[in-house]
């Protein structure tokens, strides 16, 4: 994945189809929203194009912008490591708060209670979430602050 195809992708800008967040290797595909990746070279979707996803067991990668919304919540099983490409991010894992630059990895375990913090300036963050059996939404519960 090339960092100018992430700068092309609505999802990732700040247009009306933002929402601050892409995911790139899933455990469960969304039909509507998305379709087996066949090239090597990832491209941002155009329009009402489905986006590109590798599916796998086990695992999923994302990126997102300081524009991604996420609730407190913690998982069941998965691992996740987050890296920062660019900008800084905040977190929040079990009460305690972490601030991370470029460069800088965090790693949450499983049952930890995790929240991003929103961002005062601009952020490429990576998630690479691993070890569930179940996938995505199903290994997530959101828990109250």
């Amino acid at each position: 994945m090339r960092r100018a195809a992430l700068a092309s992708d609505e999802a990732l800008g700040d247009g009306p189809h933002a929402r601050g967040a892409r995911k790139l290797l899933v455990s469960e595909r969304y039909e509507a929203r998305e379709v087996e990746a066949v090239e090597v070279q990832w491209r941002a979707p155009r329009g009402d194009e489905r986006a590109m996803v590798v599916s796998g067991r086990g695992g999923e990668v994302a990126v997102f912008t300081e524009r991604a919304i996420q609730q407190r919540h913690r998982h069941r099983e998965a691992t996740e490591i987050y890296s920062v490409i660019e900008g800084t991010l905040e977190i929040e894992v079990d009460g305690a708060r972490y601030t991370l630059e470029a460069g800088d990895m965090i790693v949450v375990a499983p049952g930890a209670a995790h929240e991003v913090l929103a961002s005062a300036g601009p952020l490429l963050c990576r998630v690479i979430s691993f070890g569930a059996t179940r996938g995505g939404a199903d290994d997530k519960e959101v828990v109250a602050r």
